[in-house]
C-alpha cells in the first residue's frame, strides 16, 4: 500500500526548520528532519511554498537604500574573526566540484524559478547551500543582479598571466605540457578549464594559442573527458561563435569519442569569440578576446 502523506497543522518547531531551510541556515541534522517532512507532511511542503514565494517578492517590496561605504568591509571582517573561532563542521554528505556549483548557482539563481529548494534533489541543495561563499553568491543572482562573466584574455596568456579557473592541462591529468614547441619552434601556451554540463557530468575544455610569425595567433580548441571518464557524455557538442553569435564550427561526440575539437584557425590581436559547450539542455558558454 502506498504512503499517505501527514495531515495535520504543523507544530511551531516545524514551522521554524521551514524557516530555517528557504533560508540555508540549518544544520546537518535539522536538513534531515527537513527531508522526512518534505517527503511525508503536505503542510510542512505549502509551508516551504508560501515562505519562498515570500522571500523571493521581499526585494522588489523594500525601498533602494544605498548601504554605507565602509558596511562591505565591516562584514568581511567580522565573517574573518567568526571563521578563525569556529572549529570546522562535517563536510555535507554530497561534496560538490566547483564546476557544479557554479552550474547550480547560475540555474537556481534564475529570479523566475519560484522555488529554488525544490528545483534540484535534496543532498545538491544542502551541499550548495552549506558552504557560506556559494550562498553568499545565490543571493545577488535571486535579486537579478548578475556578476560580470569574466573575459579571458589570450594574449596575456603568453604573459604568464591566467584567469581563474584556467589551469595547467596536467592539473587535470591530461597528458600535457602547459608550455611546449611545436614545429617550427613556435611557442605555444595551453590551459584548461573544467566545466559542468548538469549535475552529473564534467568535461575538460582545452584552449592553446601559438604566436604565428606575422605576429597573428593560431588557437585550437578541444574537449576531453573529465579524469574519472573514459568518454565524453554521447552527442556533448563543441561550437566556435563570432562575437556576434554566428555559429562558426560545430562538432558533437559520437558513441565512445575521447575527445572532439574545432578546426584550428588564424586571427588577429582584438578578435572575439565564443565558446559554448553543450549537453541536453545544458550549456555553458566560454568568452574570450585575442
Amino acid at each position: 500500500m502506498k504512503d499517505e502523506k501527514i495531515l495535520r497543522p504543523l507544530l511551531e518547531e516545524e514551522k521554524m526548520l521551514a524557516a530555517g531551510y528557504v533560508l540555508g541556515d540549518l544544520t546537518e541534522e535539522e536538513l534531515e528532519q527537513v527531508k522526512e517532512l518534505l517527503a511525508q507532511n503536505s503542510e510542512f511542503l505549502e509551508e516551504v511554498r508560501a515562505l519562498t514565494a515570500s522571500l523571493n517578492l521581499m526585494p522588489s517590496a523594500l525601498p533602494k537604500i544605498d548601504p554605507p561605504s565602509s558596511l562591505e568591509s565591516a562584514i568581511l571582517d567580522a565573517y574573518s574573526a567568526q571563521m578563525e573561532q569556529e572549529v570546522p563542521e562535517k563536510s555535507p554528505a554530497r561534496s560538490l566540484s566547483s564546476a557544479q556549483s557554479e552550474n547550480l548557482r547560475e540555474r537556481l539563481g534564475n529570479p523566475e524559478l519560484r522555488e529554488p529548494p525544490l528545483a534540484v534533489p535534496f543532498a545538491l541543495w544542502s551541499s550548495l547551500v552549506a558552504n557560506p561563499s556559494w550562498r553568499q553568491q545565490l543571493s545577488p543572482r535571486r535579486q537579478g543582479i548578475s556578476p560580470p562573466k569574466p573575459l579571458a584574455n589570450l594574449s596575456r596568456w603568453l604573459e604568464n598571466i591566467f584567469e581563474a579557473h584556467w589551469q595547467a592541462p596536467e592539473s587535470l591529468n591530461l597528458a600535457f605540457s602547459s608550455r611546449r614547441r611545436t614545429t617550427g619552434q613556435k611557442s605555444r601556451i595551453q590551459r584548461a578549464k573544467l566545466i559542468a554540463l548538469g549535475t552529473e557530468a564534467e568535461v575538460i575544455l582545452l584552449v592553446f594559442l601559438a604566436l604565428e610569425d606575422d605576429m597573428r595567433r593560431e588557437i585550437g580548441i578541444q574537449m576531453f573527458p573529465s579524469s574519472n571518464r573514459r568518454y565524453l557524455p554521447e552527442k556533448a557538442q563543441l561550437t566556435l561563435l563570432s562575437d556576434t553569435g554566428e555559429i562558426l564550427q560545430s562538432v558533437q561526440a559520437r558513441h565512445q569519442d575521447n575527445t572532439i575539437r574545432i578546426p584550428r584557425f588564424k586571427c588577429s590581436v582584438g578578435f572575439r569569440f565564443h565558446v559554448r559547450l553543450t549537453l541536453g539542455e545544458n550549456s555553458v558558454t566560454e568568452d574570450f578576446i585575442v
